[in-house]
């Protein structure tokens, strides 16, 4: 349910970004895009945006797990470097596996402003890869793993301190 709110605002995100074309605004960007591309405009890419979140949560939460015990080193005391570094490898690596997808979202998104037309998800897969090739499924990769580590890094260290000031690791631990 919360993409179906953060995609048109991710989707204005990205237009704003592209710069394309000078919106005055959000309000402006998101009254034009009706106006000139439909309502269904603002949700472009909000299929891949579900089947990406998919494999990122799986990969993600499966990293932070391992990397948190390896860093630990089966230590049960709170480390906040471990969490720091467990969180951010977490992002880094979920981030770095769904990038094509988020390429594809983006694509989607931007289609209106570039003058492209892609057919959905598969199609805008098959047509990045047919005219770039793996660079194009790794633009902007390196932003990417960086925004999601630093994020990740910061949310897991958060999480677990507060787990730990309200005792909650040592409830589930005894």
């Amino acid at each position: 349910m919360s993409d179906g709110v953060l995609v048109p605002m991710d989707a204005v995100k990205q237009k704003r970004q592209l710069s394309l074309i000078p919106y005055k605004g959000n309000i402006d960007c998101i009254q034009r895009v009706i106006k000139s591309e439909g309502v269904g405009a603002l949700y472009a890419g909000y299929t891949t945006t579900l089947t990406m979140n998919v494999p990122y949560n799986f990969v993600y939460f499966a990293t932070y797990e391992t990397l948190r015990r390896f860093f630990k080193s089966d230590s049960d005391a709170y480390d906040p470097i471990a969490h720091v570094l467990a969180g951010g490898g977490a992002g880094v690596t979920a981030a770095a596996l769904s990038n094509p997808l988020d390429v594809a979202k983006t694509r989607l998104q931007t289609q209106g402003d570039v003058g492209k037309v892609y057919h959905g998800m598969v199609h805008a897969l098959k047509t990045i890869w047919r005219e770039e090739g793996w660079s194009g499924y790794s633009r902007g990769v390196v932003p990417r793993m960086v925004f999601h580590s630093m994020s990740a890094g910061i949310c897991w260290s958060t999480y677990e301190y507060m787990k730990h000031i309200l005792g909650a690791d040592k409830k589930n631990s005894a």
